[in-house]
């Protein structure tokens, strides 16, 4: 699915859809038929192109590198005459390594960081006991996931002033959310894996499920315990519980870059791209403007973001 979106390029108001949907999403790759994705993409585009009031322009983002979706698409727009245009593109951290996880840490991770992660957990645990909890029937994922909106939401994503990114600030996106994850639930697509302190969960993570493929759609931790860092402690306890399961060959992180903590325990990545498309067949030049003027803005604000970043950590030293 994507949303109409539409911004003003010289004085000029250019609509176009963009992908995927929402903040929840972390693909934007279409639901296609398995034997023919190169027709389906086709005639997607080519409803695009004819329907009198609908954009004509795809800004299709977060497409992975890997898998059968790039190469249809570029295949369907050669067809057309037409190219993508590339607009970002980065990589994002991706565990893809069957067999023992300890095996997998222990090459993964330094000594001297294993022996950091030993050493937080014995802290964490003077706490009380801490256990990990895998969370799997619709029974507990359900009240899992009411825990995990309340602990995102007790944290700086709860915080409007900080934007205010947890889902429990939209009625609508939190309601959604609900439906989502307990209709997956039921079909064994989604479940939640928990660090609990005493019962009470110090950090959270709702992972989905497509086949053999895993995702980790969403983290969150108590900062009360920020610095024995739950969330890692946690990503090591996943790691273990994945690699013994069996039944998955790969779990995608859904971080947006692999500058992470938890990029520093899976070594694997994952390419993505950002493309923006003309469904035109031979294309247009008010595409190839708009497609040019996303291009630009994204760097300059990654410029900005890197400026600031760089100024505000020497400001702390």
């Amino acid at each position: 699915m994507a949303a109409r979106h539409h911004a003003t390029i010289f004085g000029f108001a250019v609509f176009s859809f963009a992908c995927p949907l929402n903040s929840l999403t972390f693909l934007g790759a279409p639901v296609l038929h398995r034997d023919r994705p190169v027709e389906a993409l086709s005639a997607m585009l080519d409803a695009m192109a004819a329907h009198p009031t609908l954009p004509k322009l795809l800004c299709a983002n977060d497409i992975a590198t890997d898998g059968a979706v790039l190469p249809a698409l570029v295949e369907a727009l050669a067809r057309r005459g037409v190219r993508a245009v590339e607009i970002d593109r980065r990589m994002r951290a991706k565990l893809e390594a069957p067999g023992d996880g300890q095996a997998y840490l222990n090459r993964s991770l330094s000594s001297k960081r294993r022996a950091e992660l030993r050493r937080q957990r014995k802290k964490l645990g003077e706490h009380g006991r801490l256990t990990h909890v895998s969370h799997r029937t619709p029974a507990e994922v359900v009240p899992a996931f009411q825990e995990f909106l309340e602990l995102e939401a007790a944290g700086w994503k709860g915080r409007r002033r900080k934007g205010g990114r947890a889902i429990q600030n939209s009625r609508s996106l939190a309601n959604f959310a609900r439906t989502m994850i307990a209709g997956l639930a039921q079909d064994s697509c989604a479940g939640i894996d928990a660090l609990r302190l005493d019962g009470r969960p110090v950090a959270m993570n709702v992972w989905l499920r497509s086949g053999r493929g895993a995702f980790g759609w969403k983290m969150t931790y108590d900062e009360v315990y920020a610095k024995w860092s739950p969330g890692t402690l946690l990503i090591e306890d996943m790691t273990n519980s994945f690699l013994s399961d069996g039944c998955i060959s790969f779990i995608d992180s859904c971080n947006r870059r692999d500058a992470t903590a938890l990029a520093q325990i899976w070594t694997e990545r994952r390419g993505i791209v950002d493309l923006v498309i003309d469904a035109r067949r031979g294309g247009s030049a008010s595409g190839r403007l708009a497609a040019a003027t996303e291009y630009l803005y994204r760097r300059a604000r990654g410029m900005m973001r890197r400026t600031y970043l760089t100024a505000r950590s020497r400001w702390r030293r």
